[in-house]
């Protein structure tokens, strides 16, 4: 995309700017609401001081029947240079565009770095777990039926979620692990989110943006909540944010493509790729490069 090869004039045109939007990326201040917000043109890409590379690795895309909305999902691999040596991050992307005036605009993206469980518990329990952004409420009172399936899906009944989540061949859902994939008939049997992190765990809904688009057809939700739960003898609390794509099915809305992710720190997601919390002067002045920026 423009944002990945760094044009930032070009990706800021791409971006709805009459409406919510919801931007979401790996950490904890990687969001933007406003689309108007992308006129300062600040480079959100992470180590964007590196020479940086992106590859595609598995790109998908799904356009709504009446061709006016499309959404993707791309496995990315994202190379980072440092200390004579280049670390590969494994990130998740998806994006929803809607085609207006004869060009397509982004209304939502997601972009994730998954976090194995057993790394989410330590964090989460060490209180090394960002907190989050200020998301707020948008809800569009067309969206109000999508706003609720969001949040019901994940506590509802089996019954509620063979209504709610799509299980077509391309329907896709994340969770914010790296096993944790599924597709199609998988989906309605796939762990809930709260599961993760023990029985005991509820959900605490603390941001939304819930709209449709303007064919009806599709429509999309991006949420902040907290997980609650006792695991392994600790009250943990993990932040989770999500995006989830609707498409209209008759009366009935479903999920096509949910894509939920735990927010990771700059000093984690160092000690997760490079080894270290604080990338050393002495390692920077190995590489011949200055500080590197997360």
């Amino acid at each position: 995309s423009h944002l990945s090869l760094g044009n930032l004039e070009a990706y800021a045109d791409t971006i709805a700017d009459d409406g919510p939007i919801a931007l979401i990326g790996p950490r904890p201040g990687d969001l933007v609401v406003d689309g108007t917000a992308l006129r300062e043109r600040r480079d959100r890409r992470l180590y964007r001081d590196r020479d940086i590379r992106l590859f595609s690795k598995k790109l998908e895309l799904h356009l709504s029947d009446d061709g006016s909305a499309a959404w993707v999902a791309d496995e990315i691999s994202y190379r980072v240079p440092y200390a004579g040596r280049e670390a590969a991050l494994a990130l998740r992307y998806t994006a929803l565009y809607v085609r207006r005036a004869g060009r397509w605009e982004i209304l939502a993206e997601h972009m994730s770095y998954p976090l194995a469980i057993d790394r989410v518990v330590d964090a989460a329990g060490s209180e090394r777990l960002p907190r989050l952004g200020k998301m707020g409420t948008q809800l569009a009172a067309e969206a109000e039926a999508v706003a609720s399936i969001a949040r019901l899906v994940h506590v509802g009944s089996a019954d509620y979620r063979k209504n709610h989540l799509s299980t077509a061949p391309a329907s896709l859902q994340w969770l914010p692990t790296p096993e944790g994939e599924y597709r199609a008939s998988e989906i309605t049997s796939a762990v809930r989110i709260g599961e993760l992190f023990g029985s005991s765990a509820k959900t605490q809904r603390t941001g939304i943006i819930a709209q449709v688009t303007a064919s009806g057809s599709v429509a999309w939700v991006a949420e902040q909540f907290f997980v609650r739960s006792r695991f392994n003898y600790e009250d943990l609390v993990v932040p989770v944010r999500a995006l989830y794509v609707f498409k209209r099915s008759g009366e009935q809305w479903k999920i096509v493509q949910s894509h939920l992710s735990v927010p990771v720190s700059d000093g984690l997601l160092n000690e997760l790729v490079f080894g270290e919390r604080k990338l050393s002067d002495k390692n920077r002045e190995k590489a011949g490069h200055t500080a590197v920026s997360p």
